[in-house]
C-alpha cells in the first residue's frame, strides 16, 4: 500500500487531520480559525502539502531528535507537530490543538509611522515606534543566519521569482561609526532576521541594531554603547530576545519589543571582527569568541574559541579554546544536533563538543595546505556536515576551494570536491527539485579587494554550484560575470569588505537566492533540469542590480523575503 503522503491530497497531515478532527468534532472551529492560525505563521491546509511534501521526520529540517523544539522555541512550526502527532514526541493531536488554541491572538496595530529618513539626527535613532506590539511571540520564522540551528541555509518557505522591483528598501541611517579602528565602517555586514510578527532585525558595523516592520518602517534602534561596539556578528533570536556580541567581547541581550537592554556581559577578550554567528538555545547562548591573548592582532581577527553563556544573564558556562589545538577559526557558525555542537577552523578541521560542558566528543584534523577563508560549515538534513575551506596561496591566484562532506558520528570524510577558486561563504543544504534530492549549493570565487574606491585587480571568475549531497556530483552551475574591481559600490565613507558570494538560501520550491559582491542579487532555478541556468529564461533567472557588495543570506517567511547589501535592506512581499 502506498504511504499516506502519496495517498492523501494533503499527505500525512491531511490523514491525521481528517481522522482526528472527526474524533474531536472541531472541524468547524478549525475552518473558522484558519486565518488566525495563518497569521501566527502557521500554514493553512491548502498550503501545507506544498511545504511539507517529502519531509517525514524532524531530521529533514536539520533538527535532531534531542533538539526538537517545543512550541515555545523559535524554529518550531505547528504544522510539523501535526504531521508527527502520536510520534515519539509524545503529544497527541488534541494536545497540540490545545496549544494552538492557547496561542495569543495576532497583535493589531495602528498604521505604521513614517518611514525612517537618513536625515534624522543620530540621537533620535533610539526612539521606539509607538505602534510596537506589547509582546513578541517566541516563535521566529528566520531566527538566525542560515535559518535554523544548523545554519543550513534551507527554508521551508518560498520567495519571489522576479527580483527586479523590491517592495521596499531601508537605507543605512547616517549614524557616526563608533569603532576604535575602523571609522569608515558604517555598513550592513551581516544577515537580517525575521520574527513571528514579520518584524525584521539587522545589525550594523557602526554598533547599532535596527528593527523594522514588515513594511520597512523603523520600529526601534539600539545603540551598542560599549568600549568598542563595532561589528556585532550575526544575531540570534529566542523568546523575544536578540543575542549578539561586539568586537570588545561584550555580549548583549536585547528586548525585541522595546529595543532595550536586558543584560550585557563581558565574556571574552574579543569577539570576532567579521561575520560570525551566534546560536541561541533554551538556557544557553553559544557565541564565537576570542578568550585569550589580549590585544594580539592575530587574536582579534576571527573567532578562536566558543563561549557558552547563560540565556538569562550572560553568566559564563564554559569556554572551548582552539589555541590548545594550535589552530584558529574565523567566521564560526556552530551547528547543534542532539546535544552536540559542530564547527570548523581555518584548516578545515572539524570539532564536535558537548553542548552541556564544552568537552570534546571527537575531532577530525584539517589540511596542512589550508589557507585563509571566510567560509564556514553547516549541517544538512542528512546527518552530514559540509565543510568549506581553502588551500594554496592566501587570497592569490593559486587558491583552491575545498568542500568536504563529513559523517556526524565520527567525522569521517564521505566525499571531497575541489574547485579552481576559493570558497568564502557557507554552503546551503536541503531538498531541491521534484525528486526531493538533497543538494548542496556552494559559491566559488576569490573575494573582492576591500578598498575605499573601485580599483582594477585580478579577474575573478565566480561560479555557483549545485551538488548532489550524496555523491558531490554537479547538478547545475551558474557563472557570474567576470569581475576585476574591488568590492562594488565602496566609497571612502562606506568601506564594505564582504565575501564574493553570500551564503545561498535554498527555498522550499528549489529556488536559490544569493548575493554577489559585483553588485547583484540573483535568484536561480534549473527549471528544465538541463544542468545550467538560462539567463534568458525568466523561470530560471532574475536579478536586482543594487550596485553594492553583500554578506547577507536571504531570510524567508510567509509572504516576506528580506536580504541586505552593504548600504541597505531589500524586501519583497508576496
Amino acid at each position: 500500500m502506498a504511504p499516506c503522503w502519496r495517498r492523501w491530497p494533503h499527505g500525512c497531515l491531511g490523514a491525521f487531520l481528517l481522522a482526528e478532527l472527526s474524533v474531536h468534532a472541531i472541524a468547524t472551529a478549525w475552518i473558522r480559525k484558519e486565518a488566525e492560525i495563518a497569521a501566527h505563521g502557521l500554514f493553512q491546509l491548502s498550503d501545507a502539502s506544498e511545504h511539507v511534501q517529502g519531509y517525514q521526520s524532524w531530521s529533514d529540517l536539520g533538527v535532531g531528535s534531542k533538539s526538537r523544539p517545543s512550541l515555545s522555541q523559535p524554529d518550531d512550526r505547528t504544522v510539523w507537530k501535526l504531521l508527527h502527532a502520536g510520534s515519539e514526541d509524545g503529544k497527541e493531536f488534541s494536545e497540540i490543538m490545545q496549544d494552538v488554541q492557547k496561542s495569543e491572538p495576532t497583535t493589531t496595530t495602528t498604521p505604521s509611522p513614517e518611514s525612517f529618513q537618513d536625515s534624522i539626527p543620530a540621537p533620535l535613532l533610539s526612539m521606539r515606534s509607538p505602534t510596537a506590539p506589547s509582546r513578541i511571540r517566541s516563535h521566529a520564522f528566520h531566527p538566525t543566519k542560515g535559518g535554523n540551528l544548523n545554519h543550513s541555509g534551507y527554508s521551508p518557505y518560498v520567495g519571489v521569482q522576479d527580483l527586479a522591483f523590491p517592495t521596499w528598501t531601508f537605507v543605512h541611517p547616517q549614524v557616526q561609526p563608533k569603532g576604535l579602528r575602523t571609522a569608515t565602517r558604517r555598513v550592513f555586514h551581516g544577515s537580517p532576521l525575521i520574527d513571528a510578527d514579520l518584524n525584521v532585525y539587522i545589525q550594523s558595523t557602526s554598533g547599532w541594531i535596527f528593527s523594522l516592520t514588515k513594511d520597512g518602517d523603523l520600529r526601534w534602534s539600539f545603540d551598542l554603547n560599549s568600549e568598542d561596539p563595532q561589528n556585532p556578528g550575526n544575531m540570534a533570536l529566542l523568546d523575544g530576545t536578540a543575542f549578539v556580541c561586539t568586537e570588545d567581547g561584550m555580549a548583549w541581550a536585547i528586548d525585541l519589543v522595546e529595543g532595550s537592554e536586558r543584560w550585557r556581559q563581558k565574556i571574552a577578550t574579543h569577539c570576532s571582527t567579521d561575520a560570525f554567528s551566534v546560536v541561541a538555545r533554551k538556557g544557553s547562548i553559544l557565541i564565537p569568541c576570542n578568550p585569550a591573548n589580549g590585544d594580539d592582532p592575530d587574536n582579534m581577527e576571527g573567532s578562536h574559541g566558543l563561549c557558552a553563556v547563560s540565556e538569562t544573564d550572560g553568566a559564563p558556562r564554559w569556554t572551548f579554546n582552539l589555541n590548545r589545538y594550535g589552530s584558529k577559526g574565523y567566521n564560526l557558525a556552530p551547528s547543534v544536533v542532539d546535544g552536540i555542537v559542530y564547527f570548523t577552523d581555518l584548516a578545515g578541521a572539524v570539532y564536535a563538543i558537548s553542548e552541556e560542558d564544552g568537552q570534546e566528543v571527537w575531532h577530525h584534523p584539517g589540511s596542512e595546505e589550508a589557507t585563509f577563508s571566510t567560509a564556514t560549515s553547516v549541517v544538512g538534513p542528512d546527518s552530514r556536515l559540509y565543510n568549506a575551506f581553502n588551500v594554496g596561496e592566501k587570497g592569490g591566484s593559486g587558491t583552491q576551494g575545498v568542500l568536504r562532506c563529513h559523517d556526524l558520528k565520527f567525522g569521517d570524510v564521505v566525499w571531497s570536491k575541489s574547485f579552481p577558486e576559493g570558497i568564502n561563504a557557507a554552503p546551503a543544504v536541503g531538498p531541491m527539485g521534484a525528486k526531493n534530492r538533497t543538494a548542496v549549493i556552494v559559491g566559488v570565487g576569490n573575494n573582492p579587494e576591500c578598498l575605499p574606491e573601485p580599483v582594477i585587480g585580478p579577474t575573478k571568475r565566480a561560479k555557483l554550484f549545485a551538488l548532489d549531497a550524496e555523491t558531490g556530483q554537479t547538478l547545475w552551475t551558474f557563472t557570474a560575470p567576470e569581475y576585476s574591481l574591488s568590492c562594488a559600490g565602496n566609497t571612502p565613507a562606506e568601506v564594505c569588505c564582504p565575501s564574493m558570494w553570500s551564503q545561498p538560501t535554498l527555498a522550499a520550491d528549489g529556488r536559490v537566492y544569493v548575493n554577489w559582491s559585483g553588485g547583484k542579487f540573483f535568484t536561480l532555478l534549473d527549471a528544465n533540469l538541463d544542468g545550467t541556468i538560462d539567463a534568458n529564461d525568466p523561470r530560471e533567472f532574475s536579478f536586482y542590480h543594487h550596485g553594492k557588495g553583500s554578506n547577507s543570506q536571504t531570510a524567508l517567511a510567509p509572504g516576506l523575503m528580506v536580504a541586505a547589501v552593504c548600504n541597505k535592506v531589500l524586501a519583497y512581499q508576496t
